[in-house]
């Protein structure tokens, strides 16, 4: 029996398994990076148009595989146009209130200004006098956009509300 052809195929085959593995191993460290996941967690939509209404766009549903590592943004521009988005913590860089307020304008694709006391801008929503107020909760105002976001916050921003306006939206949601 001649073992010659079994030994060339087993070589070829060998040699083909190297080969395929190191392709693979160096696309992977170059595709696959920390850099990469940082670019396209922060880079915005090239398919979204750059718009100056922060309530345009959302981010619906619970980020797969965080579990209860999420956050959720409601913003309200006004009292009929409002934006529900989930974004999940390990994505937010800081991970303070300021943090998810600026990826969640990179992934809507709208200017975000934001300092630690008060939000100064969300896309063309100006807030000159503090017309943007968040909460925590019903009555847990955010005073420090520099504060530490905690797991299944939920954030809810309002342009332009009333203290009533706000009352009267916690009553019925």
């Amino acid at each position: 029996m001649n073992l010659k052809p079994l030994a060339v195929y087993l070589i070829a085959i060998f040699t083909l398994s190297i080969f395929l593995y190191l392709f693979l191993k160096n696309y992977s460290s170059t595709n696959y990076s920390k850099a990469k996941k940082e670019e396209l967690l922060s880079a915005p939509s090239k398919f979204k148009l750059n718009t100056g209404d922060p309530c345009m766009h959302s981010v619906y549903g619970d980020p797969a595989g965080v579990q209860e590592n999420y956050i959720k943004i409601n913003l309200h521009c006004s009292k009929s146009n409002s934006s529900t988005n989930t974004l999940a913590l390990e994505g937010i860089s800081p991970d303070t209130y300021s943090g998810a307020l600026y990826l969640l304008a990179n992934v809507n694709v709208f200017e975000a200004g934001v300092i630690p006391e008060r939000i100064d801008k969300l896309g063309n929503l100006i807030s000159d006098n503090n017309q943007w107020r968040c909460f925590i909760g019903q009555n847990r105002e955010i005073k420090n956009f520099n504060e530490k976001l905690k797991q299944k916050d939920t954030i809810n921003c309002f342009y332009e509300f009333s203290f009533e306006d706000v009352k009267k939206y916690y009553e019925n949601n």
